[in-house]
């Protein structure tokens, strides 16, 4: 039987380039562009203060880049900075099958990795292509169960879509994916409970940070189960009642990618998406009288 985290290992790893456009990298550019311009405006959020702060204190070879200040910290701490100053407005990009935030689950931890191994631009934005497409075919197989149990999905499943796009940066080998998967379900949380607080950009940060860390050890050996997506005790059963995965997986790579048939929503105002469309209703009518 050919598992969920199989299918997703053979997709990362045997994709073809040649079908990503012109207009995807467009796209995939202007994501990159406004999740760090997100993070630069978040920079001064008491949660952005207080991750920062916390993250100067520890030490690492690989080095990834703070955005909003331009020191350098270990990779999975400057990603998780990066990831929750950029969540730390909610003014960040939304994708609506997700019912969440891809990119600023995705990028810090791509852009950090990426930092660190002196990837080129178009390998980092090639990966997020990927990533994307693992995040939001996972969100359409599972989400609204998901969401409706409380759990924040820009964490816990874009941090899948984060797992993938790093595994493809780095040209992971089939079983260190699958086991980086594996490894990733072993962290994945994040909860509804805590909107309102410092703790909903840090579940966006750990997304990243969670994502690299999963990664560096699956290159180390560290395995997990292979069934940990789809297992009778797996991600599938335990966050959204058993959801079927199989049937969004297949379709993995089918054209059109989910960039560009979903898309990405760039926020206007830094509240819920759902309310974008109220507010410009009401905004057009206070000008009207």
């Amino acid at each position: 039987m050919t598992t969920a985290s199989d299918k997703i290992a053979t997709f990362v790893t045997t994709f073809d380039r040649s079908k990503l456009t012109p207009s995807l990298f467009h796209v995939a550019v202007r994501a990159l562009f406004d999740t760090v311009v997100c993070a630069l405006a978040g920079v001064r959020e008491p949660a952005s203060d207080i991750v920062l702060r916390y993250a100067r204190g520890q030490s690492a070879v690989l080095r990834g880049t703070v955005w909003a200040t331009g020191e350098t910290l270990p990779i999975e701490l400057a990603a998780l900075v990066n990831g929750t100053m950029g969540h730390a407005l909610d003014y960040d990009d939304v994708s609506s099958p997700l019912r969440g935030h891809p990119s600023v689950a995705i990028f810090p931890a791509l852009v950090a990795l990426g930092e660190s191994i002196d990837s080129t631009g178009e390998d980092i934005l090639d990966a997020y292509i990927v990533g994307f497409e693992v995040c939001l075919r996972l969100a359409r197989a599972m989400v609204d169960d998901h969401y409706a149990k409380g759990w924040h999905s820009t964490s816990s499943v874009a941090s899948l879509g984060a797992v993938a796009a790093c595994a493809r940066l780095l040209k992971l080998p089939h079983a260190q994916c699958v086991n980086a998967l594996g490894i990733a379900v072993a962290q994945i949380a994040g909860s509804r409970q805590n909107f309102g607080t410092m703790s909903k950009p840090l579940q966006a940060g750990q997304a990243n940070a969670l994502a690299l860390r999963s990664i560096g050890l699956a290159r180390l050996g560290f395995d997990a189960s292979d069934r940990a997506l789809d297992g009778e005790q797996g991600y599938s059963a335990l966050y959204a009642d058993g959801a079927d995965l199989s049937c969004q997986l297949d379709q993995l790579g089918s054209l059109p990618l989910e960039l560009e048939s979903s898309g990405i929503e760039v926020k206007k105002y830094p509240l819920c998406y759902a309310t974008h469309r109220t507010l410009d209703g009401l905004i057009d009518l206070m000008a009207e009288t």
